[in-house]
């Protein structure tokens, strides 16, 4: 008979056998499968996660995007719409705070960044005026602003900015500065040809007059800003040219704003008449024709506003 030692032995030896055979028929097919379904699983959810992720970023990126183009497009638009209907001092600080809350959203909108050049020179503040006019002109050196070669859609706020510019100059009495940032923008705005004949008999009366007229035609506060010009500028040559000038910007606030608030431009209503009669007998026919015109237009308008009184009255 066999020990005990030896029974025990074999028996090992037949549980270790029976466990390999189970291990290879059973348990490792069943782990293999078990592992490659869990594998496969988590693969597809890994993939499934990664093509969502990335469709969700693509989807919302896009999104994203058309939502922050359509709201600073809409809020531009509006500082544009504030900007062109801004009067007073306070609306001028709104306006500007308007401005620079919308370029912190995008920086570097060279139309915005002039806007906001502009009413610091209406409010005086010269040094903020030209630190935001030097931001409009950083990437427009002078050699691009020769004759043709300022293009783009920049173009005409450089052009602005450097009349502008000339203006500001005017005001700190920096005679030399304003004749040469007023040529600049001559130089930027006409043909060689037509430059080179007029810069030949710039003086300040000249500059003085390009330069206000340069600026009106953006709003109220830039009619004002050449009317008060302008007529400081009669005063020392009293011109017909300037007269009818300053009838034309009259007129053009009336024609502006009269059905916003008349009684905001009744001078200019009745400042844009005088200016017109000073000259009408004076001018050309063509002159006389567009006085004429625009006379009958002041009269429509006064007729209408008086209209809309009376009904108003009568409530």
């Amino acid at each position: 008979m066999m020990d005990r030692e030896t029974v025990v032995f074999i028996a090992k030896i037949v549980c270790a056998i029976i466990g390999i055979i189970l291990l290879f028929t059973v348990v490792i097919p069943k782990w293999q499968e078990i592992d490659a379904a869990f594998n496969s699983n988590i693969r597809s959810f890994i993939a499934m996660m990664f093509d969502t992720g990335s469709s969700f970023k693509k989807s919302g990126s896009r999104q994203d995007n058309t939502y922050l183009i359509t709201d600073f497009n809409q809020a531009k638009n509006n500082f544009i719409a504030q900007f062109l209907k801004t009067k007073t001092p306070e609306e001028i600080d709104k306006t500007i705070n308007l401005g620079k809350g919308i370029l912190s959203m995008e920086p570097g909108k060279i139309e915005l960044i002039r806007y906001v050049a502009f009413l610091y020179y209406i409010k005086k503040d010269y040094v903020k005026a030209l630190e935001n006019y030097e931001e409009v002109l950083k990437n427009y050196p002078k050699n691009k602003r020769v004759f043709k070669k300022l293009k783009g859609p920049d173009s005409r706020s450089v052009k602005r900015a450097l009349a502008e510019l000339a203006a500001v100059y005017y005001e700190q009495g920096d005679r030399a500065n304003m004749l040469d940032y007023y040529k600049q923008y001559l130089r930027a705005s006409q043909r060689e040809d037509f430059f080179l004949d007029s810069a030949q008999g710039i003086d300040e009366q000249t500059a003085r007059y390009g330069i206000f007229t340069a600026i009106a035609g953006e709003g109220y506060l830039s009619y004002q800003k050449a009317i008060e010009q302008l007529e400081a500028l009669a005063r020392e040559y009293p011109e017909d040219d300037i007269f009818y000038m300053l009838g034309l910007y009259n007129f053009d606030l009336v024609n502006l704003f009269a059905q916003d608030d008349f009684k905001l431009i009744e001078k200019n209503f009745y400042d844009a008449g005088i200016y017109f009669y000073k000259v009408l007998d004076k001018s050309d026919d063509f002159r006389k024709q567009t006085i004429i015109s625009n006379l009958e237009k002041l009269d429509k308008i006064k007729a209408r506003y008086e209209k809309e009184k009376a009904k108003s009255l009568k409530k």
